[in-house]
């Protein structure tokens, strides 16, 4: 093996790896992935680690020190001998890793962002004034048809993927039995918006935000993200959550409620 070569794990989980990220926001996705039988996990113990979930999801590289020159020679021998972004891979990392990327190899000078992730949580939550019809409700299995299609409508819209929907009512089976998703119905009784929460230590990871197109603006969203918030709060958990970072709106109602932005990390491609 060489000295800057990774041990290589396939089809497997690795727990001794969550100690390296525990308790980073930025990477509490990571921590989660790790925690389930990935495609392939690259580490070398203690300042590394390269981890490729499942298709159709990204490579997520996560490294303790961008400045340690072998760590960085690591990182770049593994993308390209293994996700080499020119077969359409995409890889979420730091900022500093990817300077240092760049530095090291001109292969990483013509990628181009996929998207730029922030990183969220709440310690004090902010009193929201914004009135809309309706009402918060944990997602029912009677609704479940409806969910279904809105997830596959959310995988689509934020993050490019295609799933089919007995996927997507899999998925959303999931939330539901263990009482994780929450929709805001209006005054009709549709279901206009979804969240869902999932408790982990300390934290509670907020996702699967999303607002059917034709009812958006109405602030269902924002009072959805605030009930859900505020019932972590009371969990005595501290929420999170991750956000695009071109979607100004998002971003703006996360900060109206009282999140503040602790770290991102950019999604790259060729």
């Amino acid at each position: 093996m060489s000295q800057n070569q990774l041990v290589h794990l396939k089809n497997t989980s690795n727990i001794e790896l969550l100690k390296l990220v525990e308790g980073n926001i930025t990477y509490s996705v990571l921590h989660r992935i790790l925690q389930s039988d990935c495609t392939d996990i690259f580490y070398n113990n203690k300042s590394v680690i390269v981890c490729y979930s499942n298709p159709p999801y990204p490579i997520w590289v996560w490294c303790k020190d961008a400045s340690v020159h072998g760590d960085i020679v690591s990182i770049a021998e593994c993308i390209k001998n293994n996700y080499p972004l020119e077969k359409s891979y995409n890889v979420i990392m730091s900022y500093d890793v990817l300077e240092q990327l760049r530095k090291y190899d001109s292969y990483f000078e013509n990628v181009t962002f996929k998207m730029e992730l922030y990183s969220y949580q709440l310690r004090k939550i902010n009193k929201i004034n914004y009135l809309c019809d309706g009402q918060a409700t944990l997602a029912e299995y009677a609704d479940l048809d409806v969910i279904a299609n809105m997830f596959k409508d959310m995988y689509f819209e934020i993050e490019g993927l295609v799933f089919d929907i007995e996927d997507c009512k899999e998925r959303a089976l999931k939330f539901i039995k263990h009482n994780q998703l929450y929709a805001w119905k209006n005054q009709n009784n549709e279901i206009v918006t979804l969240a869902s929460k999932k408790i982990e230590g300390k934290y509670g990871t907020i996702s699967s935000v999303y607002t059917v197109t034709k009812e958006r603006r109405k602030g269902y969203a924002i009072n959805l993200v605030y009930t859900v918030s505020k019932e972590l709060l009371s969990e005595n958990v501290t929420p999170i959550l991750y956000t695009n970072g071109n979607y100004i709106a998002s971003n703006e109602c996360y900060i109206k409620i009282g999140f503040e932005q602790v770290g991102r990390v950019c999604n790259i491609k060729r």
